[in-house]
């Protein structure tokens, strides 16, 4: 049954939305997420109380010095299906901790999104394809310092005008940004930890 409160977004939501780098188009595997229920998260113990699932992307840098991860529902949806089924009005903010290692920190950024997927209407291309679903809420972006120790923020969802039920497809998404004209042959790999991801009251 779809939360009537609070929820756990590894509960409903996979990290299946591979984009820019990860997405296979410029080369294979250049995001690697590994999950983990534990009391470790890949190399980093988990914080005390963590709830849900934990997920280290191993990120490759390649010739789009981006990419990123959406936590989807179900799983690989952009649209082609309806979200999840929430009652807006019993949540204010999807709250989650991060770390990240290994960044290059000469103009390299690093940001979370909750929402945002296919709003507020997706291309005719993509409606022509059969694409017609989307957030109902605008995805709001906010940037992070880089740091190897897990820090504690949250994404504020959603607007205020919207109430009762909504569908959300996007539950919370990562990106990491290269500068531009960077070559990418040269830069680290990034890792990227999520664990905790909650949307709250």
């Amino acid at each position: 049954l779809p939360p009537s409160g609070a929820f756990t977004v590894s509960d409903y939501f996979a990290a299946s939305g591979d984009m820019a780098d990860g997405n296979g188009m410029s080369a294979p595997g250049m995001i690697q997420t590994s999950e983990y229920t534990t009391t470790m998260c890949g190399d980093k113990a988990r914080m005390s109380g963590a709830r849900g699932h934990c997920y280290v992307f191993d990120y490759v840098p390649g010739p789009n010095l981006f990419a990123g991860v959406y936590f989807q529902y179900p799983a690989n949806n952009w649209g082609a299906k309806a979200g999840l089924p929430v009652h807006a009005d019993k949540f204010t903010k999807v709250s989650f901790q991060y770390a990240v290692s290994n960044v290059d920190t000469n103009g390299t950024t690093v940001k979370f999104e909750a929402g945002g997927i296919g709003y507020p209407m997706h291309t005719d291309a993509d409606i022509a394809a059969g694409i017609t679903n989307s957030d109902q809420f605008d995805g709001t972006e906010i940037p992070q310092t880089p740091t190897d120790d897990w820090q504690q923020d949250h994404v504020t969802v959603p607007p205020a005008e919207i109430t009762g039920v909504t569908d959300i497809i996007g539950a919370l998404a990562w990106y990491v940004s290269y500068p531009q004209g960077a070559d990418y042959n040269t830069l680290q790999p990034t890792t990227v930890y999520l664990d905790d991801i909650v949307y709250e009251q």
